[in-house]
This record gives C-alpha cells, structure tokens and sequence, in this order.
C-alpha cells in the first residue's frame, strides 16, 4: 500500500480545521440571528443578476428589463447562475461558493508558502492556517459576497507567476479581471516586478553571466496573449451592456464614496496591525524592511508583488474610494 505524503495530510488537517472554524461561524451567527443572512446588501445584488440570467437568460436586475453590467464581479455571478441550477437556496449556494474558495486559496497559499520559506513544511502550515483561520477571512466567506474568489484567482495568479507556469498565469490572470476591477493594480505590480528582475539582471547579461529566468522573459508573453483575449472579452461584455470599459456599479460606486474618508490611513493602520493581527504586525515590519532593504541592495526579493500590491491597493483606495 501506497504512503500517503505528510504534506498532503498535514495540508487536509489544516482545511478541515479551517472548515470547522466556517461552520462554527455559521452557527454562531445563525444561533445570534435566529436564521441565515448576510452582513451586507450587496450580496443580493449578484444574486439577482444571477437569478435572472437562470430565469431569463438575461444579465439583468429585473427579470428581463433592465439589462446592464450591473454586477461588479461578473465571474462571481455566473457561478452562481450555475448554482441556480442545482439549489434555488441563496444562502446555501452562497456559503458553500464562499467556504469552497477560501479552501482552495489555502490550498494554493499552502504552495506559495512552501516556496517563499525555503519548503519548510511546519512553516507553511503555520503560515496556511494563520492565513485561513484569520477571522476576517471566515466572514468574507460567510458574506455572500465574491471575495474569496478574488483572493484564489489573485494568489493562482501568483503561484503561476512564480512558478513560469505561463498558460496558467494567462487564464488565471485574464479571469481575476473578471472576478473585480482591482484586478488591474495586481497585474501592474506584476509588469513592475518583470522589469525589477530585468534591471537587476541586465548587468550579468552584459558580462555574459546566465540570468536566473529559464528563457529570459520570452516565456511570458504567452501568458500575455491569454490575458488579453481575455481582459478584451471582459470589456465587450460590459460595453455592449453598459457602453462602459467597466461594470457601471463601479463608477456609481466612486462617485457615491468620492468625499470623506478623512482618516483612511490611520484606519487601514488599526485594519493590518491592530487587535488580533498586533502579534502579527512586527513580522509585517520586518517583512517590509527586507523588501526595502532588498531593492536598495538590487537584489531579488521574493515578497516584492506582496509589498507592492498591499501598498498599491492602499493607495488605490485612499485616491478613489477611501473608506474600509
């Protein structure tokens, strides 16, 4: 008989401990509300989109009248139009869409962090369940809402990145467009890194040395004709509904948030380093500083995406839509 690997088992210990920790949300919260519900409306947003394009076969807020791109994750609520055909239960479907993609990003986090920390197997599990028993990301799951779906198709895209996978960053980065608008600063932090390797790198090509990169960058552009025909679909989509680039929740959304949000950074500060997440916050220091330092240095430096998409959407937030 076959041993089965002790990364595996350690990695399904891990899930089913983060499943138990869904499901002890779950009832919590039932037993607190006397019945299911999300946290927020925009949930029944997707879901009335999705309902409709089930009923009617048409991407609209009123049976199918009102036809418009009006669904910020247009990925999400397909899925969710699929599972309309298996349960017409709101709740259910989207808890086990939420729960199954906050699973499946730990499976990938999972990979990722074996890498970053050198295949340290203890590490990443401590690193895995840090990242899936935070209980924040719980109650993303549990909301209704297309978060962890962002967060899987963000962290595939990383993951197929780092590892030169060039077909799967493609399909994985061309369906984060289509998952939430946000997806463009990522793929910009992606394009900054490819040209941080090659300036780092260019001066060893100039003395003859070998670059680190198997067949330099030629093996991205692949990954780049993928997402193209992919980010291309995603604005007809939304151009033949709306006549906009863009989902038209998304500008009705800047304009509904443009003023206020005074004290966002100092707020976003309380976010990433306050309450459970103060054991946590000198690690982000040092973390910081070594990406810093490593840049100073010209050197490589593994975290640079992670450091330069935090700080990118920090500011991406402060400018357009300055509010948690």
């Amino acid at each position: 008989m076959k041993k089965i690997d002790t990364r595996i088992l350690l990695l399904a210990a891990t899930l089913i401990v983060a499943l138990g920790m869904s499901y002890f949300t779950w009832s919590y919260a039932y037993a607190t509300n006397g019945g299911n519900g999300f946290p927020l409306d925009d949930p029944w947003i997707h879901l009335q989109f999705a309902k409709n394009l089930h009923d009617y076969g048409t991407f609209s807020y009123f049976r199918d009248q009102v036809v418009t791109s009006g669904s910020t994750a247009p990925l999400y609520t397909l899925l969710l139009t699929v599972g309309f055909f298996l349960t017409s239960n709101e709740f259910v479907l989207s808890y086990v869409l939420g729960i199954f993609f906050l699973l499946a990003s730990g499976v990938v986090f999972f990979r990722l962090a074996r890498r970053y920390l050198n295949d340290d197997l203890l590490l990443a599990v401590i690193a895995t369940a840090t990242f899936l028993l935070e209980p924040r990301l719980q109650w993303v799951a549990l909301s209704g809402m297309e978060t962890t779906l962002f967060i899987f198709f963000l962290l595939l895209t990383l993951y197929a990145y780092v590892e030169q996978k060039r077909w799967l960053l493609g399909v994985a980065a061309g369906l984060l467009v289509w998952v939430r608008p946000e997806a463009v600063i990522f793929l910009g932090v992606l394009a900054i890194d490819v040209g941080y390797r090659w300036w780092i790198e260019r001066p060893a090509a100039q003395e003859g040395g070998v670059s680190g990169e198997s067949g330099g960058r030629k093996w991205i552009l692949s990954s780049v004709g993928v997402l193209a025909v992919l980010g291309a679909g995603y604005a007809v989509f939304n151009l033949i509904l709306s006549g906009t680039i863009l989902p038209n929740t998304y500008a009705a959304k800047l304009a509904y948030y443009a003023k206020g949000g005074r004290n966002f950074p100092l707020q976003v500060l309380e976010f990433v380093a306050g309450r459970n997440n103060l054991v946590l916050a000198p690690f982000m220091l040092a973390g910081i500083g070594a990406v810093l330092w490593g840049v100073i240095r010209r050197r490589r430096t593994a975290l640079l995406v992670a450091f330069l998409w935090t700080f990118g959407l920090f500011l991406a937030y402060w400018w357009k839509l300055p509010y948690l």
